[in-house]
């Protein structure tokens, strides 16, 4: 089972997006440093997966 992450975690996420998206960093291994988050969440998060908690319940049961 993928691990959960709390709130905090998730929005580090979103602000590393933010700033590779905005050109604050070069690169999203940067970012993922900077922030301090897993550069394989934020890869995955920024090439299109939802978080967990975005999905609906349906989606969540497939």
């Amino acid at each position: 089972m993928p691990k959960r992450y709390p709130s905090t975690i998730e929005g580090k996420l979103s602000l590393a997006i933010q700033a590779y998206s905005s050109g604050q960093v070069k690169s999203l291994y940067a970012a993922a440093r900077s922030y301090r988050v897993p550069y394989s969440s934020l890869y995955t998060r920024y090439h299109g997966t939802p978080s967990r908690s975005a999905l609906s319940k349906i989606e969540r049961c497939r």
